[in-house]
């Protein structure tokens, strides 16, 4: 009799587990898996601001910006442009962005000698636009900016959405090496870009060897032309000015070595910062190269200007 109910309640038991097991899986079966969000691309692109049509960005924009400006109403900065995709089951809600800058350099401007004659140098569709400021950088230091977002990226499905950048900063290119990690749903989970290089407000224009070799050329003539009593019209400008150009002037050789030592010490500074790994803003590349062909002339330029000075 003991056996009997022993295999009786064997057999209830093993009966039991198995339903619970049973349900467990279908339970499990109609639970889509959890999102998991994918970075699939960041890269940078030009973003048109229309002020007149976009009420996310603040009336008050940096005359920077401003000034780098293309169209009526209008102006041009680097976006990160980012594409995502979820092969889960489950929307991603993506709440915060951040942007980690490991280097920031401000370029320097290079100042021309003056003289009499004056120069003036995807498929999807973004479902949002993000507008950042990032600091000037005081040091090369790194630092991080973390900005709220709301962006959903649907079960099974994808979005791109853009970060366009700008900084307070006039008359001078900064570069920026970037990392972005988004962060989304619960728990911290989070997603990280490879490193990525853009300049504010623009990539900066190179001049070409032949630019530079043509200008000096015409600023020695200048400072040759107008000795003696040529330069009468000096005591027209402001005084600041008028000391800076009397001493380009009185030494013309002076000026075009400075001249181009700032310049070798700009464009490898471009250079060294813009090849580091990672992705970079198509504009840099062209400068890039621009900037290494430049270099790789200025010892003829300053060897021909400066020959027996």
């Amino acid at each position: 009799m003991n056996v009997v109910m022993l295999e009786v309640v064997l057999s209830a038991t093993v009966g039991v587990t198995a339903a619970a097991i049973g349900a467990w899986a279908v339970l499990r079966a109609r639970r889509p898996p959890a999102a998991r969000l994918e970075l699939v691309d960041v890269s940078a692109a030009d973003a048109q601001h229309d002020i007149s049509r976009d009420s996310s960005i603040d009336q008050e924009i940096p005359e920077i910006v401003k000034l780098s400006g293309v169209g009526v109403g209008g102006f041009v900065t680097p976006a990160l442009d980012i594409k995502l995709r979820n092969p889960g089951g489950q929307a991603a809600f993506v709440k915060r962005i951040e942007l980690a800058v490991s280097e920031a350099v401000v370029l320097p401007v290079t100042r021309f000698p003056e003289g009499p004659t004056i120069h003036i140098t995807a498929s999807a569709i973004p479902s949002w636009n993000y507008d950042v400021e990032l600091p000037v950088p005081t040091s090369s230091g790194p630092f991080k900016v973390a900005y709220d977002v709301s962006q959903v990226v649907p079960a099974w499905g994808v979005d791109r959405f853009r970060v366009r950048l700008y900084a307070h900063r006039k008359g001078r290119a900064i570069l920026y090496r970037i990392r972005v990690r988004l962060l989304y749903n619960k728990g911290g989970r989070s997603v990280v870009s490879q490193p990525l290089t853009v300049a504010l407000p623009s990539a900066p224009e190179i001049e070409s060897p032949q630019e530079i070799h043509e200008r000096l050329l015409e600023f020695q003539r200048d400072a040759e032309s107008t000795r003696g009593s040529g330069r009468r019209w000096l005591s027209r400008l402001h005084p600041d000015l008028r000391a800076s150009i009397e001493a380009n002037l009185n030494h013309p050789e002076q000026a075009i070595t400075r001249y181009l030592d700032e310049e070798e010490t700009t464009l490898r500074m471009l250079v060294e910062i813009a090849m580091l790994p990672g992705t970079r803003d198509p504009g840099l590349t062209d400068a890039v190269e621009k900037a290494k062909l430049t270099l790789s002339h200025l010892p003829r330029i300053r060897e021909e200007l400066l020959e027996g000075s």
